[in-house]
């Protein structure tokens, strides 16, 4: 979402458009079909700019007239982030890590910045644009006088937002549940504020900052006097955006855990493999949770860059012991029998791989005890170690795996049951 004087503008992928709401009467006033599934917005200048996530064109929205004047073409650059400021549209290029600066007056292209990393939120003030890189944790600020790069700070874990006020930058940090503070002038961050679960958005009303935590379907605020959450408000659904206008925060949310049902029929012009332990068939399925559930998972946030998110697991833990042990907590969930999940059903899961000798088993090597699995014993209780009465599981690694949590989101990660054969 984004503000105007007027209106508050909102992103719907799914119905590929534009949509104005009027602040006043609440009420949608115009829809604006775009290309594609649009989820990145920025105001200014009198315009309103929308583009898909990985999308190679942006559209420019009047909004007096309320109608496209415009659609730049990125050629071979795919948009990552957008952001105005300092008379310009910033736009964050995922393909040759750059950041894009056009023109508002003429939607030319006025520079092209190459950057140190690979952008996936971008905030354009405090005397700088500010880019965030999502895997790495780290902030970039870029000069728009100079065009180059000042410096680099580390935040925290999964950064995905970010907003310029009351003298600060302030990022979300999805993965670690915690908000960072940069002060722009020494580019040095300040202590980490733990808010809610995920936190998604930020936005600066006045001398405080609005935090949304789509998993704990919350909105936090924090007092920046006192580096701390000062009140918490439980919002329905998970909220997703928030946009600053009339001195209120307005708030987008999406609904959680909306499991409609239906029936899908898979034809296969061969026997399909459908054990997660044997079959590649049904990974393509995995990535939205079709057919089977795992501690993480990847999503693409309503159109958006993907991104790791829990599944199985209540959040995404933080590595300890050097990168070399991570503790989940395991949601209270049911299988399709009606058995509450286990924490040890998601190690009998990753031994099974072993005994069965699975392709998939090169992936989970570095647990400690898998060196001796076989097919004929497989102990990895000293490697996952589970406590029932905290739903805990405990991954110990021999050596860091910069691919443990995407790993944590395969299909043949997926909890086994008792009694499987």
């Amino acid at each position: 979402m984004a503000a105007d004087a007027r209106s508050i503008w909102l992103a719907e992928p799914d119905a590929g458009a534009v949509l104005r709401v009027d602040r006043g009467s609440r009420r949608i006033i115009d829809r604006n079909p775009v290309g594609g599934s649009p989820s990145l917005l920025a105001v200014g200048d009198g315009s309103v700019w929308a583009a898909t996530a990985q999308g190679d064109t942006i559209y420019r929205i009047d909004e007096t007239t309320e109608g496209v004047t415009d659609r730049i073409r990125l050629g071979n650059a795919r948009v990552a982030a957008l952001a105005y400021g300092f008379g310009r549209l910033w736009v964050g290029d995922s393909t040759d890590q750059e950041l894009l600066a056009y023109d508002s007056a003429t939607d030319h292209r006025a520079a092209t910045i190459p950057i140190d990393i690979q952008p996936s939120a971008l905030a354009a003030g405090a005397g700088g644009v500010w880019i965030a890189d999502y895997d790495q944790g780290d902030v970039e600020e870029v000069d728009p006088r100079s065009r180059t790069t000042v410096g680099t700070v580390r935040v925290g874990d999964g950064p995905i937002a970010i907003a310029v006020g009351d003298g600060a930058v302030w990022v979300a940090n999805s993965r670690s549940n915690t908000v960072s503070r940069i002060d722009p002038a020494s580019l040095t961050p300040g202590p980490a504020i733990p808010v809610g679960n995920d936190p998604v958005a930020l936005a600066v009303n006045g001398h405080s900052v609005s935090v949304a935590n789509e998993y704990a379907s919350s909105v936090s605020r924090i007092d920046p006097g006192r580096n701390a959450v000062v009140q918490t408000t439980a919002i329905g659904g998970g909220p997703t955006a928030l946009a600053v206008a009339g001195g209120r925060i307005w708030v987008g949310t999406k609904a959680l855990g909306a499991h409609r049902g239906g029936t899908l029929r898979l034809l296969f012009q061969r026997p399909l493999w459908a054990d997660p332990a044997e079959q590649g068939d049904l990974v393509p399925l995995q990535s939205n949770g079709l057919t089977n559930d795992a501690l993480l998972a990847s999503d693409d946030h309503d159109g958006g860059l993907p991104r790791l998110v829990p599944d199985l697991a209540l959040s995404i833990p933080a590595p300890s012991d050097g990168g070399t042990t991570y503790t989940f907590r395991v949601r209270r969930e049911p299988y399709s029998n009606g058995r509450l999940v286990q924490p040890e059903d998601f190690r009998r899961a990753i031994e099974r791989l072993f005994r069965v000798q699975s392709g998939w088993m090169t992936y989970y090597t570095d647990i400690v005890g898998a060196a001796a699995c076989n097919p004929v014993r497989c102990d990895l209780s000293r490697g996952i170690v589970v406590n029932d009465a905290h739903r805990t599981v405990t991954f110990r690694l021999t050596r860091p795996d910069p691919d443990f949590y995407y790993n944590m989101t395969s299909i043949a990660t997926a909890p086994v049951p008792p009694g499987t054969p």
